[in-house]
């Protein structure tokens, strides 16, 4: 898992007690382990550059079966998105790619190289399984997180600094059934997938009476992750991602194409502009990255991004980055839970 910045990661670090675990191409590198399996955690920095080479280094060393990235967007106009709400990402264009015809509109086409891709899509099943209904947030719910974290502390794993020295975390101080961005997905005996023969889960049962694709309740640690109160009013000042007045924050999760961009739109006619030419419904500054790193690596990409505003729209008084990383932090959350 990663995401440009630590506030878009913080709360899925702290609720799945993730440890340190050395440094990729000068990025702390997080790790949660998981019986055979790991997830990992990895801010890669802001800008397309900055992810390029730190997901390029992180899919080189840690070799991950799927990665999943988190962040905030902006709304692009006619999107119909609000503050609060999530976007399963199907694909990432480039904006500045290609012939500009004008700030932040370039065409990859009117080049003429064929190998240059303007639009590169995401892992469609993926994307659908990050917005199943069952994934929705609701006022009032508390997420069980089936991470064995007291089964963790007894065993922590090894940090990389006492492995090597301090530095980049090599390949070969990992092990192979640990090189995983997400769960195990070996076969197992019990007819299911996962790193527990017995069970088939991605997780193990302390009681050892848990069916497969079923928690044990002594599985779940102590914590929940709350969800906000989708019906509590807008922090944002009741605006919603359009400039209309909003009474409620939305939180609901779509699957969309969205645009990555050098620099974000500066103002309202950019962003409408932007929109218009290409089609997609909010603007970030890392997704395109992760896109032609996972096609590059053949592994699978999800994006999960929470709506903070509206794009070219600069006073940060109508912005909520706090509620947008929550939001997307929690998709994930849930989305663990549904597949252990």
């Amino acid at each position: 898992m990663v995401a440009s910045v630590k506030a878009e990661l913080s709360l899925l670090e702290a609720e799945l007690e993730a440890l340190p675990a050395g440094e990729i191409c000068g990025r702390g590198l997080f790790r949660v382990s998981l019986g055979k399996a790991s997830i990992w955690l990895c801010e890669v920095g802001i800008g397309i550059t900055s992810a390029a080479l730190a997901l390029g280094a992180l899919m080189s060393e840690l070799r991950p079966d799927r990665v999943i990235m988190v962040g905030s967007a902006g709304a692009l106009p006619g999107s119909g998105l609000h503050l609060g709400d999530v976007v399963a990402v199907t694909s990432e264009t480039l904006a500045e790619l290609g012939l500009c015809s004008g700030p932040g509109i370039g065409h990859a086409e009117a080049l003429g190289l064929p190998s240059l891709e303007q639009e590169v899509p995401l892992d469609a099943e993926f994307a659908r399984a990050l917005q199943s209904p069952a994934l929705q947030t609701a006022p009032d719910l508390t997420l069980p997180l089936p991470v064995p974290s007291r089964e963790r502390k007894r065993n922590p794993p090894p940090l990389a600094g006492e492995e090597r020295e301090r530095g980049s975390t090599s390949a070969s101080s990992i092990p192979q059934t640990a090189r995983s961005a997400t769960l195990g997905d070996e076969p197992s005996a019990g007819g299911g997938t996962g790193p527990y023969p017995d069970t088939g889960r991605a997780f193990p049962s302390r009681s050892g009476h848990t069916q497969p694709g079923q928690i044990d309740s002594a599985d779940l640690p102590a914590r929940t992750a709350a969800v906000p109160d989708s019906t509590a009013p807008d922090p944002a000042g009741g605006r919603r991602c359009g400039g209309e007045p909003s009474p409620a924050v939305r939180g609901r999760t779509v699957a969309g194409r969205c645009l990555t961009v050098v620099g974000v739109s500066a103002d309202e006619s950019t962003a409408r502009a932007r929109a218009a030419r290409f089609g997609t419904i909010a603007e970030n500054m890392e997704g395109y990255a992760l896109a032609v790193a996972c096609r590059r690596f053949g592994v699978p990409g999800a994006e999960v991004r929470g709506i903070s505003n509206q794009a070219g729209i600069r006073d940060k008084s109508a912005w909520n980055l706090e509620l947008a990383n929550e939001r997307a932090q929690l998709t994930v959350l849930n989305y663990l839970r549904s597949i252990s």
